[in-house]
């Protein structure tokens, strides 16, 4: 079984997708606070990508997958059908890489 992680998607009013990312040592090392980040949103989906690396899970980064609208999402959280879809079509597509690669390295 393979274990997968995903980030939460964000749409921040008027700001669009550049949420607060950490480099990838940073994130390695797990050495941030929450006051690193622009909203809590951000400092979740950073836990969730140094778990992934940390734990060598599978990541589903939501938040880095598209640039959410108010087409996606209404309030700030909670999904549109445009967006449920687009959520489907980017868990699909990753699922399918994931499993690609695992096939491939089996003998």
């Amino acid at each position: 079984m393979t274990q997968v992680v995903l980030t939460g998607r964000e749409m921040q009013q008027g700001q669009g997708m550049e949420g607060a990312y950490l480099d990838e040592g940073q994130l390695a090392l797990g050495d941030f606070t929450p006051e690193s980040f622009a909203t809590y949103h951000d400092y979740f989906n950073a836990i969730i990508r140094h778990v992934a690396l940390s734990e060598g899970v599978a990541l589903i980064d939501l938040a880095r997958a598209h640039k959410w609208s108010d087409a996606d999402i209404y309030d700030g959280l909670h999904l549109l059908d445009s967006g449920s879809r687009r959520v489907a079509e980017v868990i699909a597509r990753d699922m399918e890489l994931l499993l690609r690669e695992k096939l491939s390295k089996t003998p």
